[in-house]
């Protein structure tokens, strides 16, 4: 009998220790994040709900394939990864992190691109008539800011993240006895202990920065190029992880339409169309009650 409640002792106290045992060990899991198509407040939505979910992972992976988009938007998704708690990665894939998508890439701890994939060229425009139009210096000078605030927080080249702002600004370089890659501005020199002439020039004023994957990983604003996702798991050694990646809900979906510079603008312009109608008299119900409905998404 003794011997029996010895054995029934011994077999709670394994099964206690296996029940504690897997409780302090999650599986461990990456959070995938594909950032696609124009930045925009649909985006920025997505971000943010991937950043609270990702509580707890091992890694939260933007995968970037953009041509840009809006300021605003891409600098309220910088500050949402910003305030990420895992290690956040920019993975730019396709086009790549072209001026929106580069100040996102920029926002992240590390950055790893795709063999095809491109980044930079971001200087903010307007659209006009005429097309594309370059802003005033007191636009480009905020994002220049932005660009070099991320770069200095996250241990990024800042000579490379402003040069994709501002065309003004030329770049030279030099491969240091260390074996690092240092690339400056022209008018902002390091200190050189040989009696050596300036680096070779990588950028001339004028020109706007973009570079291809082998340019960035020769200037060593990458660690490595990767040409699967798997590679950049295996690269940060989050090969056995879970990977979660989060997709658009449907509400998600909706919003991201409805805010969409083109569709905004179309609802924007029957809003008014409406109201003047309105104005002018007809009191039928439905130009109230489409007038009513356009401004509210609008304004939603």
């Amino acid at each position: 009998m003794l011997i029996r409640w010895i054995a029934a002792a011994s077999l709670l106290v394994f099964l206690a220790a296996a029940v504690g045992q897997s409780a302090e060990e999650p599986t461990p899991f990456v959070v995938v994040v594909p950032i696609e198509g124009m930045i925009d407040e649909g985006i920025n939505v997505v971000v943010e709900r991937a950043v609270r979910e990702a509580a707890g992972a091992e890694a939260l992976i933007f995968v970037i394939d953009t041509p840009g988009g809006r300021v605003d938007s891409a600098v309220d998704i910088s500050n949402a990864i910003l305030e990420a708690a895992p290690t956040t990665i920019a993975y730019p894939v396709g086009m790549g992190a072209i001026s929106a998508g580069a100040l996102i890439a920029f926002a992240c701890d590390h950055i790893v691109m795709a063999p095809e994939a491109n980044m930079g060229a971001a200087t903010p425009v307007t659209v006009s008539m005429e097309g594309m139009q370059p802003t005033s210096e007191k636009e480009v000078s905020f994002v220049r800011a932005k660009f070099r605030a991320l770069a200095e927080a996250n241990g990024h080249n800042v000579s490379l993240a402003e040069a994709m702002v501002d065309k003004e600004i030329e770049l030279r370089g030099y491969r240091g006895q260390d074996g690092q890659f240092i690339v400056y501005r022209s008018d902002q020199r390091p200190e050189r202990d040989d009696e050596e002439e300036p680096g070779e020039i990588i950028l001339r004023s004028g020109e706007l920065l973009t570079l291809t994957a082998q340019e960035a990983l020769r200037y060593d604003l990458i660690p490595t190029i990767a040409g699967s996702q798997r590679e950049v798991l295996d690269f940060f050694n989050h090969s056995d992880a879970e990977v979660r990646t989060i997709t658009l809900t449907w509400a998600e979906r909706v919003f991201r339409f409805l805010t969409s510079p083109t569709v905004a603008g179309l609802l924007l312009l029957g809003g008014v169309a409406g109201a003047v109608q309105v104005a002018r008299g007809a009191h039928f119900p439905s130009h109230i009650l489409l007038t009513a409905a356009l401004c509210a998404l609008v304004v939603w």
